[in-house]
């Protein structure tokens, strides 16, 4: 308990006693809120203290405190308590009670207050496994928390709370995130924390396929459970580092963790665990072709998890639908695929609803909202005026989040239109390269060809020496695969040379390609001599002074582009 301020024993052990009717004693009672601060112990020492009374004298408790108390929100903290217990108080569940304390903590000036209120709120949620309003109470209380200037160590406990929302929300990264910074406390953290932390992080590591870290934790946490003597733990880490070794094709060294696993969990009475595991085993035997007993483990483990386990028929109909797939058995494993499919989606569809991003945008949207409750008064046009700007807000938050996922899809699409050109114009590249090698080999043998026959025939080796390597066709095939390589590089060029030749652009691509000027020649079907004249007229057009390099200043252009 963070904001712990402990009353003298005796003073509560007085106070207890001190009740003995519906009739409560008011001032002893004042005096008790007066000298306790914060909701915990609102919760914690008035709920023990009137929980075994009789009901009219809860009651009466109850309502002194709301009417000495108006804008307190530990009276209604109080009366969801006793809802919960009574199912309804004053014709309202506990979950009306506590929206009504969570506007009243928003409108305190006392930051203190309203965290444990919301800290409070999230803890209930989270039992009733309502993970996406548990995040929203928890991501409030943290925001209020750090606002008072609360650090990380003060905070570690609730960071490991905050991680199992984060996980059953597959915000997998925000989870890893506030365990990590919680384990560096893990010299004063208890017992359960330490494993709880090491455990999410595995787990989220593993949802995100990032399995070598994923063992990692899971390993710390089977070594901390060992040397605490949590078996049951023990026991559960080292399924976990069989699951992670499975999802890295290690099957082989999975098989024993799995069989740690379901050992202990049948000796420590764990039994939804051990199936768990032996239906791992099952699938990894059946794969190797023990079809018929592992087929029988697989159903025997679905039938005894039906109503006990959702995450145990999740994943074994996932593996019967595989292992009656692979035996041709269409029917049963439509059914089970069809099943698994089913219960994924109506995950899928919670998630999304649970999603972090959009939990932030409402707890955007609630701090706007009760900064102007707080401007309420009892003028029935300043009551008009906040719900214009109520419905105004919602009406932008809208707008804005269409805008915002627009412009998200339409980064993402140019990201991935990027990434392709990119991928293009390395492939271009590489082709281009071998492209210009099959024509420096094609003109090498062409060359050897001409000077075994210039020994033979002075006409026919003055044909070759003069032929035209580089064809119209060569040219185009070249061109294209320049241009994917070097996009707008010969439209710079014409920018910079707006009379440059044919001849001319095919030199200063060349150039760029770090050809000699034997290969530049070659490849043209020039002399040498040739080449220099054309280099000459390029430099002119290119206004490049004759004592300066004119392949350093090309390659410079090009760069440039």
């Amino acid at each position: 308990m963070l904001f712990h301020r402990s009353l003298p024993l005796l003073f509560t052990i007085f106070l207890i006693h001190s009740i003995s009717s519906a009739q409560v004693n008011q001032k002893e009672w004042k005096k008790f809120f007066d000298q306790s601060e914060g909701v915990f112990e609102g919760q914690t020492l008035f709920w023990d203290s009137l929980k075994n009374r009789p009901h009219a004298e809860v009651i009466a408790v109850i309502e002194f405190a709301r009417q000495e108390y108006p804008k307190d929100p530990r009276p209604l903290m109080l009366a969801s308590r006793y809802a919960q217990e009574r199912e309804e108080y004053q014709g309202k569940g506990w979950k009306k009670w506590g929206q009504e304390a969570s506007r009243l903590a928003a409108t305190t000036n006392d930051p203190e207050r309203a965290y444990e209120t919301y800290s409070q709120l999230g803890y209930w949620y989270y039992q009733e496994r309502n993970y996406d309003t548990c995040l929203f109470y928890i991501v409030k209380s943290l925001e209020l928390a750090k606002k008072a200037g609360y650090n990380d160590s003060l905070l570690r406990s609730v960071y490991i709370f905050s991680s199992h929302p984060l996980y059953h929300t597959r915000n997998y990264r925000e989870c890893i995130m506030y365990c990590t910074r919680a384990l560096l406390y893990e010299h004063v953290l208890d017992d359960w924390s330490v494993i709880a932390a090491m455990n999410n992080a595995g787990m989220s590591y593993q949802k995100l396929g990032v399995n070598d870290s994923a063992i990692y934790f899971h390993q710390r946490a089977a070594d901390f459970s060992r040397r605490k003597k949590n078996d049951i733990w023990w026991s559960i880490s080292t399924g976990n580092i069989g699951d992670a070794l499975y999802a890295k094709g290690m099957e082989e060294q999975a098989l024993p963790y799995w069989q740690t696993d379901h050992d202990s969990s049948i000796k420590y009475g764990e039994p939804l665990n051990a199936i768990m595991s032996m239906a791992c085993i099952a699938r990894y035997r059946f794969d190797k072709g023990e079809r018929e007993a592992s087929l029988k483990l697989l159903q025997d483990g679905f039938q005894y998890s039906k109503g006990k386990s959702f995450t145990n028929v999740t994943n074994i109909s996932k593996m019967l639908g595989h292992c009656f797939s692979k035996m041709g058995k269409s029917d049963s494993a439509g059914y089970y695929n069809g099943l698994y499919h089913r219960i994924t989606d109506s995950v899928d569809k919670t998630i999304y609803r649970s999603n972090f991003n959009y939990i932030s945008l409402r707890l955007e949207h609630e701090k706007s909202e009760q900064e102007m409750l707080g401007l309420r008064n009892d003028k029935n046009t300043e009551v008009m005026r906040r719900n214009i700007l109520v419905i105004s807000l919602a009406v932008l938050t809208l707008v804005g989040i269409l805008l915002y996922n627009r412009q998200r899809l339409k980064t993402r699409l140019e990201q991935q239109q990027k990434a392709l050109a990119q991928a293009d114009a390395q492939a271009a590249k590489k082709e281009l390269h071998l492209f210009t090698q099959v024509l420096l080999e094609k003109n090498e043998q062409i060359e050897q060809l001409s000077h075994s026959l210039q020994q033979q025939n002075n006409q026919v080796n003055e044909e070759l020496v003069h032929r035209t390597l580089l064809t119209d066709h060569d040219w185009k095939l070249f061109r294209d695969l320049f241009e994917k390589s070097h996009p707008l590089f010969f439209d710079r060029l014409k920018e910079a040379a707006p009379g440059i030749t044919t001849a001319e652009t095919r030199l200063a691509a060349l150039v760029k390609l770090n050809l000699d000027n034997k290969q530049m020649a070659s490849m043209q079907g020039i002399s040498l001599s040739g080449l220099r004249a054309t280099k000459t007229r390029l430099r002119q057009k290119l206004n490049i002074p004759a004592e300066e390099d004119l392949e350093k200043l090309i390659k410079s252009l090009s760069e440039a582009l």
